[in-house]
Formats: structure tokens, C-alpha cells, sequence
């Protein structure tokens, strides 16, 4: 019996965590399917997907038409005649698959949009079924004209991550100016106006205490920037297109998650989770989310500069608490969010869809 071929096609604004799922996928993968990637033409995640042996075609995602975006992709798609397509947040990557008379399109949503009128329309139709990261992610879609029948919850999967040999984290921690010793916060979230309070908690902060900021820019970069450099900021660092997210996990001691949008867990959350770093977090369904018997999270109110530092200065300061936060945050790893159990599910949701 021939091997279904599953194609997922990304874009390059979702490579952060559609990326994780299709390589987590790809080595747990089951017969009879075969994972295969739809990538833009340059993509620096090219190179990855080769080296771990999966089939990689590329596509000119340069034009700024959609129109030309969607008959660019269906032509691709096309060429690899997949028995699935699988596209991760893009519309325009839905629409190709259902021009291109794909059989069976599946869709995985990995952030809340507010839809339009026609994309409530399509919403319903251009996929067999929808795959919600989070129960919120999940509530949006049904709000927004998707069917019941038609959605899934499977939450984030990642390998279990190795920390850095201590070489290289004391090279990253030279490079940042950030002192060997210090205690150091990072966040992958979206660069966004909410770090505005996060500067504010810098300023507060005990002695020693560092914020790295590792996420993409959100619109609000530069603005960061030029307060950090005007205040003298000399406790927060800003990575640019941070490639070695386990690297720069490997040199924190906790995650902060304080986003506006709730129900966003990034696969570098779930990363950090399997090294054993606590989360500091705004988000009341990511407290749910990575909560079990066993505390593994701090929950705080949002866009509050005393809770946020009082946080972080529990954490450095009190042992015990961090020791006890860390185990657990592994244990809640290990129970929820491997990228084997990811993985389980989503091959599941193909076999129901196919009948094999």
C-alpha cells in the first residue's frame, strides 16, 4: 500500500512553532505517512529540514499580491500531488490547498486572530478539520463560524531540549555583557508595547538581575531600544532573529510570559518547561495550561511592575522555591507537552481522516 504523503506548508512568520511541530512529527512520524515541507524560497530553515532528511520544496513568498501568494503556493502544491495538506496560521496557504483540490486539508491555529465576515466564510469550509493550540485558541474559532466537529485541542509538542555545555554558555553570556553569575529572565513573546512595563520592572529590579529579550519584533523594536539606550538600561539585552533558543535558555534561570494575547504558548515555553525553567506569567489559561497538582508556574496580574519584580526576586532569592518550581516544571513536561504526545495526536487526526 503506498505511503500517504502529509505536506505541511509554512510560512515565515510561523517557523517558531509550526517548525517545531513539523520536525517533532517528521521523528515521531508512523506508516503508512510521510511528512514532507512547502517552505519560501531563502528560508534560513531550509538547511534544517534537509539535514534531518525531509523532502523540502521551496516557494517565492516575495510578492506583496495575495492573489499571487495563493496561485504561487497552489502551483507548489500541485507539483507535489500531497494526500494532505497541513497549514499552520496563513490563510492565503489555505486557500492555495483548496484551489489546488487537496483531498484532505487540515489546519493548525496557532494564535487568535479577530476574523472578517469572508473569513468566518472560509473559516468553515477551506479545512476538513482545525487544530486549536490552546482551549482559547479553540473558543475563538467556534466564535468565529467553525463548526464543533470540526476542531481539535492538541497542544504544543517539543523534544526534550539539553542545556548548553558550560563553555558555551559562559562564550553567549560574554557576548550579551551579562555577568557569569547574574540571575537572567528571558522572554521569546513577540516584541509588543506591553514590554514597556517590562523596562519599567528593569529599572526596579534587585542588583545582578538581567532581562533577555529574545522574541520577534511586534512593531515596537526600535522604540524599545531607544529607551533602553536612553534610560541606561544596563540590565536588559534585545537578541536580534534569535536562531539558538536552547542556547539562550541554556544561560536563564526563568521564562517570563507576559503577553496581552492570552493563550499563546510559544514551543520555546515548552522548551524551557523540559530544562526545568520556571514561568512567570501573565496569561491565566498558560497558568492552566502548565499547572498541575504540583506548582510549576508564578501567576501574576498583568501590566503590574511590583508583582512582575517581586516574582523575579522570589525566584533569585529564595531557593527552595526555585528548586521545588524546576522540578515540577519538568515533571509538567514530561506529562503534557513532549513532542511524542503532540505527535500521537496529530497522526491520530490523520488516520481518522484517511481510514488507515
Amino acid at each position: 500500500m503506498p505511503k500517504i504523503k502529509v505536506l505541511h506548508v509554512l510560512t515565515n512568520s510561523d517557523w517558531e512553532i509550526a517548525g517545531a511541530e513539523l520536525l517533532s512529527l517528521f521523528d515521531n512520524c508512523e506508516q503508512p505517512f510521510t511528512i514532507m515541507a512547502l517552505v519560501p524560497e531563502g528560508s534560513g530553515v531550509t538547511q534544517i529540514l534537509f539535514q534531518r532528511g525531509i523532502a523540502v520544496g521551496c516557494y517565492d513568498a516575495t510578492s506583496p499580491s495575495l492573489r499571487k501568494k495563493i496561485k504561487i503556493i497552489k502551483k507548489a502544491i500541485r507539483k507535489v500531488r500531497p494526500d494532505i495538506v497541513h497549514t499552520h496560521t496563513s490563510l492565503h496557504a489555505r486557500v492555495a490547498a483548496y484551489l489546488a483540490r487537496v483531498p484532505i486539508r487540515v489546519h493548525t491555529q496557532h494564535a487568535i486572530v479577530n476574523f472578517g465576515f469572508f473569513s468566518k466564510w472560509f473559516n468553515s469550509r477551506l479545512s476538513n478539520l482545525i487544530v486549536a493550540t490552546t482551549e482559547s485558541i479553540r473558543t475563538n474559532l467556534r466564535k468565529n463560524g467553525v463548526p464543533s466537529k470540526k476542531l481539535r485541542v492538541v497542544y504544543h509538542g517539543v523534544p526534550q531540549a539539553t542545556e548548553s555545555v558550560k563553555e558555551k554558555q559562559q562564550l553567549l553570556r560574554t557576548q550579551l555583557n551579562i555577568p557569569q553569575n547574574a540571575f537572567v529572565a528571558v522572554s521569546f513573546e513577540h516584541l509588543s508595547e506591553t514590554y514597556n512595563y517590562v523596562l519599567d520592572t528593569a529599572r526596579e529590579l534587585p542588583y545582578n538581575v538581567f532581562i533577555v529579550l529574545a522574541g520577534r519584533d511586534g512593531g515596537f523594536r526600535n522604540k524599545l531600544e531607544k529607551r533602553i539606550e536612553k534610560e541606561n538600561l544596563q540590565n536588559v539585552r534585545i537578541i536580534s532573529n534569535a536562531l539558538d533558543i536552547v542556547g539562550i535558555l541554556s544561560i536563564a534561570d526563568v521564562q517570563l510570559n507576559v503577553s496581552e494575547t492570552l493563550g499563546i504558548a510559544q514551543a520555546s515555553l515548552f522548551l524551557g518547561m523540559s530544562l526545568g525553567k520556571p514561568i512567570v506569567t501573565t496569561d491565566i489559561e498558560i497558568a492552566k495550561l502548565t499547572e498541575t497538582e504540583n506548582s510549576s508556574i508564578l501567576s501574576i496580574p498583568p501590566n503590574s511592575i511590583n508583582a512582575l519584580d517581586d516574582a523575579i526576586t522570589r525566584l533569585k532569592d529564595d531557593r527552595h522555591l526555585y528548586d521545588n518550581l524546576s522540578k515540577n516544571t519538568k515533571a509538567n513536561y514530561r506529562k503534557s507537552f513532549t513532542s511524542g504526545l503532540m505527535a500521537k495526536e496529530i497522526i491520530k487526526i490523520y488516520r481518522q481522516l484517511t481510514g488507515r
